[in-house]
């Protein structure tokens, strides 16, 4: 893990310190807009870089199930950068998470087949696959709406990586331990830049290739190996990302109250409120990276705490 993580971070710092020069040739700029990020100067976007520097961690990792899981991230990558290039409409955005789910479900062979709940399983049958293409596309866009203020979603996600290391130490996961090492690092690495007044930014590509490895390894760090999900103790998902999570779902019941569309951006999400409230973007980052560590925090108690049986 400490070897991935050293890697990760390295490669995360020269990849994102040649992206912001490669960024502009290539179209991948940021503007700023009122209803996303207000922040008044056009910036580089550097999603591809934390992509890139994630290679030399997968060449290291021999098990040709993550390299099929890998497959999946990188069309979720294709996507966020076609949007933050091009500008992809809502529902086309949505058909490319759906498309990039789809190829870790049929390509992979990645469902969740069963959770558990206080120790008792419960078997999904004919709603696995709904049921896992739903939770890869719903971390997707919660990761993504949490990207509203300089360095928040990617010292969230390192945060959320770290406890889920734990738990991969835990039931002795050593290729998703490592993996995981290694997206730490990526992160830290490019949070040296993403940090208030950011340099680089995430951008659709970084928080849709990020997004979809939350979704899949907050799940696989629960398990022992690398085959299809099984008794996934459901409450440890959910708090590892607990913050995008619950954001998510109050944007959604916002807008249905404004009858307005669920995918329609505004400035409602918990950073926006805190901002608003007078703290300065980065103490309203710190307040949340505080949050995303008590539910993180939960999440890892919850089942190291667990007695054997209900692990």
């Amino acid at each position: 893990m400490v070897r991935e993580f050293l890697l990760g971070f390295l490669s995360s710092v020269v990849l994102t310190a040649l992206g912001r020069y490669i960024a502009p040739r290539l179209g991948l700029l940021d503007s700023p807009d009122d209803t996303h990020k207000a922040h008044g100067r056009t910036v580089a976007l550097g999603g591809w870089a934390l992509a890139a520097a994630a290679l030399p961690i997968l060449a290291g990792l021999s098990a040709i199930e993550i390299w099929k899981l890998a497959l999946g991230s990188f069309v979720a990558l294709g996507v966020g950068l076609l949007d933050d290039r091009f500008g992809l409409s809502p529902k086309a955005k949505l058909l490319g998470q759906v498309l990039s789910a789809a190829v870790a479900v049929l390509i992979a062979g990645w469902t969740v087949q069963s959770v558990s709940l206080f120790g008792v399983e419960m078997a999904l049958g004919w709603l696995a696959i709904p049921f896992t293409l739903f939770w890869i596309v719903g971390a997707i866009n919660a990761f993504n709406l949490l990207d509203g203020l300089d360095g928040l979603a990617t010292g969230a996600a390192a945060i959320i990586f770290g406890a889920a290391a734990l738990l991969a130490h835990q039931a002795g996961n050593s290729a998703v331990l490592a993996l995981l090492g290694g997206f730490v690092g990526i992160l830290l690495g490019f949070l040296s830049f993403n940090w208030a007044p950011a340099r680089v930014f995430l951008g659709d590509g970084g928080t849709h290739f990020v997004g979809y490895w939350l979704a899949l390894l907050s799940i696989q760090a629960t398990q022992a190996g690398l085959s299809a999900p099984r008794e996934v103790p459901l409450l440890s998902p959910i708090f590892l990302l607990g913050v995008p999570i619950a954001d998510t779902v109050w944007a959604i019941v916002r807008r249905l109250r404004e009858r307005k569309s669920i995918l329609q951006a505004d400035r409602g999400h918990v950073h926006h409120k805190l901002v608003a409230m007078g703290l300065s973007d980065q103490a309203a980052v710190l307040i949340l990276y505080g949050a995303v560590a008590i539910t993180c925090a939960v999440a890892v108690a919850a089942r190291l705490l667990a007695p054997p049986a209900a692990r």
